[in-house]
């Protein structure tokens, strides 16, 4: 073998070696499942999907600011007021979406995440922040659509190429909506009382269900 086919062989080696070893989809996918959270595309096409997926479950959604002290404040109270205890609870699925007001960044996200998380809540980073202005739509307000607390009930779907069901009660920073968490907590117990039928759930959980007949597990 010449001198030039062997300095071409190891030319192309080199740079197919190169090419193997750049960051692709897949690196970033796997960077991604690192996470305790998920970072939104501005079509907020995960979100859609994991709330029509838990079609079935009383489903709640937050929109907070990570930066935002009033938010953080807000995310504590329920986590102690009732979402803790609700996390062996398969009828509930929580949503919390941070949006990037206050100059937010996704540095500010994790932690945020560490005074509400378990089992059932999901945590979100929306970078462009579109999340408060569909929700503004979604709740009918005039202004964005953060630091807000979201009730869905278990028969609702977000419809393709749609802006966000209007939630079935929310309460937030707004001056005739003020979160009040005993009240909210309420609002939540009310509606799990009526859940008894389960999409998304073990066959062992139903029949726990079943025999309470309360609702309760």
């Amino acid at each position: 073998m010449n001198k030039f086919l062997i300095t071409t062989f190891f030319a192309v080696l080199a740079l197919g070696l190169i090419v193997f070893n750049q960051p692709g989809a897949n690196a970033v996918e796997a960077a991604d499942k690192e996470k305790d959270y998920i970072v939104l595309t501005e079509d907020l096409a995960r979100l859609k999907q994991d709330f029509n997926d838990h079609q079935g479950q009383l489903r709640l959604l937050f929109l907070v600011g990570p930066t935002c002290g009033g938010c953080l404040a807000d995310m504590v109270d329920i986590q102690e007021e009732f979402l803790r205890d609700m996390q062996s609870d398969p009828r509930v699925q929580t949503f919390v979406v941070h949006v990037p007001a206050l100059r937010a960044q996704e540095k500010d996200v994790p932690p945020a995440i560490e005074l509400m998380n378990g089992p059932r809540i999901t945590h979100y980073w929306d970078e462009v922040g579109r999340s408060g202005l569909e929700f503004k739509k979604a709740m009918g307000v005039d202004k964005y659509a953060w630091d807000v607390f979201l009730i869905y009930g278990a028969d609702t779907t977000w419809q393709p190429a749609s802006t966000p069901p209007g939630p079935a009660f929310w309460q937030g920073d707004f001056p005739d909506k003020k979160l009040v968490e005993k009240v909210f907590a309420q609002e939540v117990r009310k509606r799990l009382a009526n859940i008894t039928t389960l999409v998304n759930i073990t066959a062992n959980e139903k029949r726990k269900v079943s025999a309470n007949g309360d609702g309760s597990l």
